[in-house]
């Protein structure tokens, strides 16, 4: 049934009650027995209590994840006109919470300022290797020895190179920087970080306006003491720039541009580990358009690739591809710097549980399996609206994703915040999925405070990680449950 003006909603994830005004008037037409087992069948919300059904002031039920309506509108940037009522231990945790994230963030800036000019970051390896592909030896960027040579003679002597491990055109993106020097390069990207981090802020205004309920500047508190973002930030690394992408191709979501979306997914191709899980849900969830997208974009981006390598060294990639991950030995690990210990997701967890106990094949076997049944589970019992599905799948995507550090946790940013902003008034109203929801996502968020321990126990960060899956999927599958109710009483109230 299509939803009037009077009751549209901006995309959110979770429970969905929304009624639309002509679906109020047609419950005016039902018999007393039957509005009597609708009451009982489907919660209504306290505000709705002892109104009139046709009362349009008590049209906005809508809890979520990240949609509104469950008959596929795609919504808009709207705010919410009602005022969100919360309990003052959240109000409290909003102000408290940020303010120590930041702390943290500021010594870890602190810390870390004396890296700089020594070029110890990760952006070392982006600049290096935009610098040889616009110097004519973009066959060689995946040549440790060529990085090092170029890495030591235009950044600083070091005893051990950072390999490039991304799709080579993404070296075209940093390749005005190449002109500038290192220390002057990362500066200019830690401006455009800042730059992105303000367009990720302004598309999603009205997604984070409800926080302002809790405190009126925790939309902004939320993106300073987001700890992953900073370590983006410290060390130089594209993550900013692909959860920037993320938020594009949700907004387009909500907006019903599917076809845009999927473009924008497949620009994403230079983290592949992540954005490929990503669309596998969207490919079994039968998002047709997006799909197409992605695949455009993706065989654009390693056509690019491949011309600025040459077929025979773009083989390289997948040689180092292999070394770096069933080939991965102690050595290894120091060498391209990604060890398991450090990875929240499932990869660290069962590496480091199972370490020594199992073979690598064995361990191989088990991530895998672990990941196929997390993918399959989410496809079957994910949300229905393509919004939603994009913020599940950012989870999904972080859980199975192969190689996942401190900085690529940036992305979590986009579905932690929603739900956060979208739940929050759950702790009044006492909905269980939605409660439990807006819980786990503020636990993930301060749990990115581990930073604070050894980096070798990282990898248990996997566990408030799972817990905001399985809350986002109940949540799902709860909002679901509760539109074919709707349905069905809409559908038994137009035949009346």
């Amino acid at each position: 049934m299509a939803q009037s003006k009077t009751a549209t909603h901006a995309p959110r994830m979770g429970l969905c009650m929304s009624f639309s005004m002509r679906e109020f008037q047609d419950m005016q037409t039902l018999s007393p027995l039957w509005r009597s087992t609708f009451r009982s069948t489907v919660r209504i919300p306290p505000r709705l209590k002892g109104r009139p059904m046709n009362d349009p002031t008590a049209l906005d039920t809508t809890g979520s994840l990240g949609c509104g309506d469950c008959s596929g509108d795609a919504g808009g940037d709207v705010h919410r006109s009602r005022q969100v009522s919360v309990p003052y231990y959240v109000k409290a945790l909003a102000m408290a919470l940020p303010a120590f994230c930041f702390g943290l963030t500021l010594r870890g800036w602190i810390d870390f300022l004396s890296h700089i000019p020594s070029g110890r970051t990760d952006f070392r390896h982006l600049y290096a290797t935009a610098y040889m592909v616009r110097t004519g030896h973009g066959s060689e960027i995946y040549s440790y020895l060529a990085q090092k040579l170029f890495q030591n003679r235009l950044i600083s002597p070091a005893n051990l190179a950072l390999p490039f491990n991304h799709l080579a055109y993404e070296s075209l993106i940093f390749l005005p920087f190449s002109y500038l020097s290192y220390t002057h390069a990362y500066l200019l990207w830690l401006g455009l970080n800042l730059l992105m981090l303000g367009i990720c802020f302004f598309l999603l205004r009205s997604d984070l306006e409800p926080l302002r309920s809790a405190w009126l500047w925790l939309p902004i508190a939320a993106f300073v003491g987001f700890i992953p973002l900073s370590a983006a930030m410290e060390q130089g690394q594209d993550s900013i720039l692909l959860l920037t992408l993320l938020t594009v191709a949700y907004v387009s979501l909500r907006s019903g541009k599917e076809l845009i979306a999927g473009l924008v997914l497949g620009m994403g191709m230079f983290k592949f580990q992540l954005v490929l899980p990503i669309v596998a849900l969207f490919l079994l969830w039968r998002k047709w358009r997006v799909v197409a997208g992605f695949t455009m974009a993706a065989l654009t981006c390693i056509s690019m690739s491949i011309v600025i390598t040459g077929v025979e060294h773009f083989r390289d990639y997948g040689t180092m591809l292999m070394s770096m991950s069933s080939g991965l030995t102690d050595e290894l690990q120091t060498l391209y710097g990604v060890p398991p210990a450090q990875m929240a997701n499932l990869r660290g967890l069962i590496f480091m549980l199972t370490d020594g106990h199992f073979s690598s094949l064995s361990q191989t076997i088990q991530i895998l399996s672990a990941s196929l049944l997390v993918v399959f589970i989410t496809a079957r019992f994910g949300p229905t609206e393509s919004s939603d599905q994009l913020l599940l799948g950012v989870i999904v995507a972080s859980l199975v994703s192969y190689h996942f550090l401190l900085h690529d946790m940036s992305i979590l940013f986009l579905p932690i915040a929603v739900m956060l902003s979208t739940n929050i008034e759950a702790e009044t109203e006492g909905k269980g999925c939605r409660k439990w929801l807006f819980r786990s996502s503020a636990f993930l968020f301060a749990a990115m405070a581990w930073r604070m321990f050894p980096a070798t126990i990282f990898f248990l960060m996997c566990v408030p990680l799972a817990l905001f899956w399985i809350c986002s999927l109940s949540a799902g599958a709860a909002r679901r449950s509760d539109c074919v109710v709707r349905s069905a009483a809409a559908s038994f109230a137009s035949v009346a």
